[in-house]
């Protein structure tokens, strides 16, 4: 979610010997606003880095930086990936976008993609909690309740990682945009829907016509209804 940032401002990096592994564009102007896309876990390393550049044209303006997570355990992110650990790192590197690049906390955007979702909502939650709420959370395909196994041969006698969004999502007070594919093939659109029941009464629901899952993350129409959203929840400088 919140990622070490370096650079100028039209420059990418990968830090590929980083837990977890990302790529980012730093903000022009401090103090900075940030969003933050965690990464779903099907990224492989030959899609990881061009669909998160995609991210990077599409969501980004002069303004603003973004930080893209690809979840540990994937895409070369060091690490065994686990609900727990990935959690625990959404707070590590939320923590270094304010200790280390001076990024304002109310002006940092949460976003998550599939998987990233889950973690979007709970980072978003945690914060609350803690005073120091999210200016946005965005949510690009996702789901109510997953299990989630590990890629193992013995996969079938060891107990999955449950992703439960809904006890994260009810009470939560930030600006939630939900953007969902009317025909993804992963995690069906019915998920999108009862979030949006169990959300604040202010969250926003957008089903697009013909969209499959991926396609919520490098489809223009799709970018656009988050960075308007995000946008339009900007804090003043």
């Amino acid at each position: 979610m919140g990622l070490a940032l370096t650079g100028s401002s039209d420059r990418r990096t990968v830090r590929s010997t980083t837990v977890p592994r990302f790529l980012y564009r730093p903000a022009p102007l401090a103090p900075s606003a940030y969003e933050a896309l965690a990464g779903r876990s099907g990224w492989r390393r030959d899609v990881f880095e061009p669909e998160a550049g995609v991210a990077i044209r599409g969501l980004v303006d002069e303004r603003h930086g973004l930080a893209v997570w690809a979840l540990r355990g994937f895409e070369d992110s060091g690490g065994a990936p686990s609900a727990e650990a990935f959690a625990a790192d959404a707070r590590r590197l939320h923590e270094r976008l304010v200790a280390e690049r001076g990024a304002a906390r109310d002006r940092i955007h949460l976003a998550g993609f599939s998987l990233g979702t889950h973690l979007a909502v709970r980072l978003a939650r945690e914060l609350q909690e803690a005073g120091t709420p999210a200016a946005s959370v965005c949510l690009l395909a996702p789901f109510e309740t997953i299990d989630v196994f590990q890629n193992r041969w013995y996969w079938r006698l060891t107990r999955p990682d449950r992703y439960e969004t809904v006890p994260f999502l009810s009470g939560l007070q930030a600006p939630v945009l939900i953007v969902h594919g009317a025909v993804d093939e992963a995690l069906p659109v019915s998920g999108a829907h009862a979030l949006k029941s169990a959300a604040n009464g202010t969250t926003r629901l957008e089903v697009l016509p013909g969209l499959g899952h991926v396609d919520v993350v490098n489809t223009p129409r799709a970018l656009a209804l988050v960075r308007d959203f995000i946008l339009t929840h900007e804090a003043p400088s």
